[in-house]
């Protein structure tokens, strides 16, 4: 199957197949989101599930990361893809049973399916990820090259703040008891979000201000990507018109979107 999905004479843009597999990742993803799953309702700090925490909040890098590491020539993404990424997704399917459980047991936000229906979803998006990275690596012959420590350091360092980003919006509720801080319209909550996000926007400012439009490329599709994740997540607490992403915040992502497909850079 590898060969003729990847023999030029067969198939004369090989490239393009990568990259609509690695977009049917992403798309399977928020499709998930539709459907139940009790891991939002029923698992928090007092009765957790360390190692479903860490699966989802590993494998949802990979929204971002194996798109990132088809449509880019980055070293950097490429072996978060392929050191991590990928290691992750196949404890996911190691796991599977754990998660699957998740999807069928009552307290579940979302659309409750046939079982079969999700197996076969769910085997489709985890296979597809990790076919998507084992064929970008054939593709583009990567591989990370541990003789060099920076490259190493740099792959490690920027993992945990990669999953800060594109943690799901349930995963702290899981790990912290109690925030013990006030909830509403700029409460104490509120407002620590607000300072983070100005933080966050200052320091990438300055970071990379002076880099190349290449990696102010990687940065703009990574957080549009993050935030079009974030924005969907609401449909797991199950659908209604409330929850449709319409706020000018939401709809936002979208635009972002279709910016950078179009690579528009007047609007």
């Amino acid at each position: 199957l590898l060969g003729i999905a990847f023999n030029e004479k067969m198939l004369k843009k090989p490239d393009l197949i990568l990259k609509g597999m690695s977009v049917a990742v992403c798309v399977l993803g928020i499709f998930r989101y539709f459907f139940s799953d009790a891991f939002v309702e029923i698992v928090t700090a007092d009765s957790p599930d360390f190692l479903q925490s860490f699966l989802r909040c590993g494998y949802h890098i990979g929204y971002a990361m194996i798109p990132m590491s088809v449509f880019f020539n980055s070293r950097l993404i490429r072996n978060i893809a392929t050191c991590f990424s990928l290691p992750v997704t196949l404890l996911c399917a190691i796991f599977f049973e754990d998660t699957f459980a998740y999807f069928t047991a009552e307290g579940a936000g979302g659309f409750y399916v046939d079982e079969w229906f999700r197996y076969v979803t769910y085997i489709l998006e985890l296979a597809l990820a990790i076919v998507t990275i084992v064929l970008m690596q054939i593709r583009t012959r990567h591989c990370i090259n541990v003789k060099n420590v920076k490259e190493v350091l740099l792959t490690i360092g920027m993992i945990p703040l990669i999953m800060i980003q594109m943690m799901p919006s349930y995963i702290p509720r899981t790990l912290i008891a109690n925030f013990y801080l006030k909830e509403g319209m700029f409460e104490e909550l509120h407002l620590l979000w607000l300072i983070t996000l100005t933080v966050e926007i200052i320091l990438l400012h300055y970071i990379f201000r002076k880099r190349s439009e290449e990696d102010k490329k990687m940065l703009i599709a990574f957080l549009v990507i993050s935030q079009v994740m974030h924005t969907t997540s609401t449909m797991l607490r199950g659908f209604t018109y409330s929850r449709l992403p319409l706020q000018l915040c939401n709809i936002a992502a979208f635009f972002y979107l279709y910016m950078i497909i179009k690579k528009d850079k007047k609007h």
